[in-house]
């Protein structure tokens, strides 16, 4: 039996929003707790990082996946270009080397996004570094499978 394009449509649906519902509810798990430091005592930053980088892997072009680690982060280093000014904030990045375990090998970059992400929300400047890279469709489509259409796969 065949999936149709409904079908294929209505999974990606559900898939779009079992992330944001999972991010919906630690923002408010965060947001609802009485102690000013939820990013340490509640895990908040790792869980807030957890479901971003849940959200920005979800979805990238086979390309960018590299046995089954996905990499966002070809679409992350643009920023550089797109908005220089901020280029300082994915640069100090570039040059780490991934942290292994017993003798593995690292496939792709994957390491410099999550480090990137979690640098981005602990200095809270995720949103004005993802703002521009969405607002160029051509960009996000490069890296990200999507709809067709005046938005992106974001909403952008």
């Amino acid at each position: 039996m065949e999936i149709t394009s409904e079908e294929k449509a209505e999974e990606r649906r559900r898939e779009h929003w079992k992330l944001l519902s999972s991010l919906k509810t630690t923002v408010e798990g965060l947001v609802s707790s009485s102690n000013p430091n939820v990013w340490s005592r509640y895990g908040g930053l790792q869980r807030l990082h957890k479901d971003m980088n849940h959200i920005l892997s979800h979805g990238l072009k086979h390309e960018q996946v590299y046995y089954k680690q996905k990499d966002y982060w070809p679409f992350v280093w643009r920023v550089r270009s797109v908005s220089p000014h901020l280029a300082s904030h994915v640069e100090q990045f570039s040059k780490l080397e991934p942290v292994l375990s017993s003798g593995l090998k690292s496939v792709g970059e994957g390491y410099k996004a999550e480090r990137w992400l979690l640098h981005s929300l602990q200095v809270h400047l995720l949103s004005a570094q993802l703002r521009p890279l969405l607002k160029h469709q051509g960009h996000t489509s490069k890296y990200y499978n999507g709809k067709s259409g005046r938005q992106n796969r974001f909403g952008i």
